[in-house]
């Protein structure tokens, strides 16, 4: 009897296994697909880096529930479920309706008021905030990002905060923007303004 494959079913016991070899190969297409994801999901999510660990529990806790979705649909459930988790570590979780919280602690982990000074967590909550619209959180995670502090220095990212935030009126990110496109090319402002659209279709809305 035949397969739908167009093997032949009385055979099939009889076939040798997969060839090591292929068996090699198929994992190490796994390998790098992983590694790709990975690191498409930390350029996406670049306050998560410091989170590592975190990330991967979660995401093998989203993998073990059998939740599917589009790529960008996953990594947003890994980013939504890290940062929940982050923050219920840190003992303090914002609403959605409460950006402000968020933006509080973002400047008291920049400026050491009151706790330890650290720079990722500062930038992890300008982001939380950032995402919910508050151009004071975009423009000083842009700050962050031109200047490397608690994140990968990116002065692409920066200027892209910076057109966010300035759409929505803040001065100083409009002051950051005009300032940080004189030391970029053209194709680099074009890119970030690209990410500066993308960002915004992903932002919260309330």
């Amino acid at each position: 009897m035949w397969g739908e494959d167009g093997r032949d079913e009385r055979n099939r016991a009889s076939q040798p296994a997969a060839s090591p070899v292929r068996e090699t190969k198929k994992l190490d297409t796994e390998a790098q697909a992983a590694a790709e994801f990975e690191r498409e999901f930390f350029q996406k999510y670049p306050d998560l880096k410091p989170y590592r660990a975190i990330t991967d529990k979660v995401a093998d806790r989203v993998l073990a529930s059998g939740w599917t979705g589009t790529r960008d649909e996953v990594m947003k459930r890994f980013a939504d479920g890290a940062r929940e988790e982050i923050a219920r570590q840190q003992g303090a979780t914002p609403t959605h309706a409460d950006q402000t919280n968020a933006v509080t602690l973002g400047w008291r982990y920049e400026n050491g008021s009151g706790v330890q000074q650290d720079y990722a967590k500062a930038a992890y909550w300008y982001r939380i905030a950032a995402e919910r619209g508050d151009p004071v959180a975009q423009n000083n995670l842009g700050l962050l990002l031109h200047y490397g502090h608690g994140v990968q220095q990116d002065d692409v990212e920066a200027y892209a905060m910076f057109c966010v935030a300035a759409e929505k009126g803040c001065t100083n990110a409009l002051d950051s923007r005009d300032s940080l496109a004189e030391s970029l090319t053209p194709e680099q402002i074009a890119d970030a303004r690209k990410r500066a659209d993308s960002y915004k279709a992903r932002m919260f809305h309330f």
